[in-house]
């Protein structure tokens, strides 16, 4: 286990008390990133008591907005400048990016007026998550967001583990299909992208603070994971060891036998996997027939199918294509979803990089990437505050997902990563000044 690196004060622990302790700005804006946190557990409450109807995506919108409203405009008052010079020029550029491409093509128009992915449900309303930089600047201080995140968590996990209870009884889990037709899975993709999350913020929680409570509480979403989600999830907890390690490097060198430990471990699980690989397989077919444990992940290496592309290199060849055809300035925002939904439904590439490169092509995504490695090299270097080195290791993690599935414009945790990023950038300029 990685030694406690930070004092325990130093680490909020996701208390609702403390909230109640906040000043009015704070405590609006914990209510909101709270309810735009926790949307999912809205939508089921929602169509729980609403049932299924036409439009009922757009009155959620609307319900969502009006909830909203109000604390988001008394809190941007409240900060004033801060916020307009960190976010704001953001959002300017998002939406004259979409008013542009829809200018220039006006093919797009089904794609930009879709029911569930059009621009009205994901650029211009609150609950969309282009917007969560604009929440988290709401906030005064690193402390006070990182417990209402927290805090969120916990919210989400609860929910999560009712879901999960629910469909163990039940036997199966009710996926609606893009025909909008209810199948029944083992397993549900979403909930172990959702759960993954949880582990992730409770682990490293656990890894700087003394509250042996988060590890239980990651534990339990490992397993659910297992169990009952996808293998995905377990390339973001995968990469969260390697950030962690990364962003904390000075820490970590501090003791170079700390260095020289992990990477031995590291090597001897590997000679072991090498050279045991099938003795560690049959003993987990055996194991997993003895507890009559039912998992996806499991059975897909068992079966060799771990690495199996599941229709990926589908998508990765149609999206090379038309970065090949449009290489210097690409289709624009949502350019890719015309093409690609030829292949899949879905629209996207599954893999941000050949996403940006389509919308924006080689010179606009280039300036994009290049910029954002920069600023998490630059953060990585420079960055002596340790709340904001977990928050950058949480949403850098959790953005891995972006290579294998979803789109960026949909992804919370990409657009959490851009406002760490941005604050801790404004806050580094603000300090630098003093």
């Amino acid at each position: 286990m990685v030694e406690k690196q930070l004092a325990d004060h130093s680490i909020p622990i996701g208390s609702i008390k403390e909230i109640l302790g906040y000043n009015i700005r704070d405590k609006l804006a914990a209510f909101v990133l709270i309810f735009c946190f926790c949307d999912f557990v809205l939508n089921a409450i929602f169509n729980r008591i609403m049932g299924e109807f036409v439009g009922q995506a757009f009155y959620k919108m609307l319900i969502v907005d009006m909830v909203l409203l109000l604390p988001v405009t008394l809190c941007s008052f409240m900060c004033g400048k801060k916020t307009k010079s960190t976010v704001w020029p953001l959002y300017f550029i998002i939406y004259l990016s979409v008013i542009l491409t829809w200018i220039l093509h006006p093919e797009y128009t089904p794609w930009f007026l879709h029911d569930d992915f059009g621009i009205f449900s994901c650029f211009f309303t609150f609950s969309s998550v282009i917007y969560i930089p604009l929440v988290f600047s709401l906030f005064s201080d690193e402390r006070k967001l990182f417990n209402s995140i927290l805090v969120a968590t916990k919210i989400k996990f609860c929910f999560l583990v009712l879901q999960y209870r629910t469909a163990s009884i039940r036997g199966y889990w009710n996926i609606k299909n893009y025909l909008g037709i209810e199948e029944q899975w083992s397993y549900n993709l979403a909930f172990g992208y959702e759960m993954v999350f949880c582990s992730i913020v409770f682990l490293i929680t656990y890894l700087y603070s003394s509250k042996r409570s988060y590890l239980c509480l990651a534990l339990v979403c490992f397993y659910t994971i297992l169990t009952a989600g996808s293998r995905g999830p377990w390339v973001c907890v995968i990469a969260m060891l390697g950030f962690n390690y990364l962003v904390f490097w000075k820490k970590y060198s501090i003791n170079s036998l700390k260095i020289v430990k992990f990477a031995g471990a590291m090597g001897g699980l590997l000679a072991i996997v090498c050279f045991a690989g099938s003795t560690i397989v049959e003993w987990l077919i055996s194991l997993v027939t003895y507890l009559n444990i039912e998992s996806r992940t499991i059975d897909m290496l068992i079966s060799d199918y771990i690495f199996d592309d599941n229709g990926r290199n589908a998508l990765r060849d149609a999206a090379l294509t038309m970065i090949d055809n449009g290489w210097m300035f690409g289709y624009g925002v949502y350019g890719d979803r015309v093409v690609i939904s030829e292949v899949h439904f879905i629209g996207y590439p599954h893999n941000f990089f050949l996403e940006l490169f389509i919308q924006f092509g080689v010179i606009g995504g280039g300036i994009i990437l290049g910029y954002l490695f920069y600023k998490v090299l630059q953060m990585i270097k420079l960055c002596d505050n340790d709340i904001y080195k977990i928050l950058l290791v949480i949403y850098l993690s959790n953005s891995v997902k972006l290579l294998i599935s979803d789109s960026f414009w949909y992804n919370g945790a990409f657009w959490s990563l851009i406002a760490v990023l941005m604050i801790w950038n404004w806050q580094q300029k603000r300090s630098s000044k003093i």
